[in-house]
């Protein structure tokens, strides 16, 4: 087998199948257990670089470290795939800020709580949505 050509990953599970308590040396015991935590730490780091990637921070720059430690909070917080799924949808009714998004999230806040009655605060809430903003004198 060419060593070589595998990853990280898959040199430590060979040696961990290798590895036997009778012909083992501490030594090899001890080289294995820290390239263990060299590739793990390895494949975060990976992980790391994939998501500021897909935030678009640029991680050569010293000065937007602020800007990665948010990043990997915001994807720690959150599903990524959703969060995207979220923001194309609201960029597609032209949401991009949250004062656009307020009226409508109220709106609907309104229509789901319209039960006593529903003809009325219907046809209000119809006039709200087509005419957002109040007519003053």
């Amino acid at each position: 087998m060419n060593w070589a050509l595998l990853t990280d990953e898959e040199l430590v599970r060979h040696a961990d199948l290798a590895a036997n308590a009778l012909t083992t040396t501490d030594l090899e015991a001890e080289l294995l257990a820290r390239f263990q935590t060299m590739a793990e730490e390895n494949s975060l780091a990976k992980a790391a670089l994939e998501v500021l990637e897909e935030m678009n921070v640029d991680h050569t720059s010293t000065a937007g470290i602020e800007q990665i430690r948010d990043a990997l909070q915001f994807a720690i917080d959150y599903d990524l795939p959703t969060v995207r799924t979220l923001m194309d949808a609201a960029f597609e009714y032209d949401i991009d800020t949250a004062d656009a998004l307020k009226p409508m999230l109220e709106i609907a806040d309104s229509i789901c709580q319209a039960r006593e009655n529903p003809l009325e605060e219907g046809i209000a809430l119809l006039h709200k949505i087509f005419n957002p903003t109040p007519v003053t004198a």
